[in-house]
């Protein structure tokens, strides 16, 4: 039986608070900033606001990464590993199209795919997987978002990918 939603969601917020907490440690001592600092550059009132964020208590949103990101000089990918698929990214270009994603939409077109890919048993060039990876979010951006269009949609591109190569 697969994991309830709600379950991987906290589980993914968790596992970012971790990475989020990782990088901090790294680059806090380069920096020279300390959680009081960082809470101040966020704009939030106090130190433990920036503890409830490293321990998962409060969510990592988009423009809460992107400027944590750019106080931390870091890229985004670090702390939240499925923006990998977006290459190139530019913190000072690239902002306003990050924050328009929706993480778990992007999510689920990625382990849809992949999954396709596993029962399929075949692997994917990763431009390829990139590609339909974007197709399938674009098209599922304007839907209603459900899974078994995804799945579908899915098994199909990745069906068409493996007949053209």
């Amino acid at each position: 039986m697969p994991t309830p939603r709600s379950d991987t969601a906290q589980q993914k917020r968790l596992e970012r608070a971790h990475r989020l907490k990782a990088v901090w440690e790294t680059r806090k001592s380069e920096l020279g900033l300390i959680q009081r600092d960082l809470a101040k550059l966020l704009g939030w009132e106090t130190q433990g606001a920036v503890g409830h964020l490293f321990s998962g208590h409060t969510p990592l949103t988009i423009d809460l990464l992107l400027d944590i990101c750019a106080i931390l000089q870091v890229s985004p990918n670090q702390i939240v590993p499925e923006l990998d698929t977006l290459k190139n990214f530019d913190l000072n270009s690239d902002v306003s199209y990050i924050q328009s994603l929706d993480l778990g939409l992007l999510g689920m077109c990625i382990s849809t795919i992949e999954a396709a890919e596993s029962e399929q048993k075949i692997s994917l060039g990763e431009s390829t997987k990139n590609k339909l990876v974007e197709f399938l979010y674009a098209e599922l951006s304007g839907s209603d978002k459900n899974r078994k269009t995804a799945k579908r949609m899915a098994y199909r591109l990745v069906s068409i990918a493996e007949s053209s190569s």
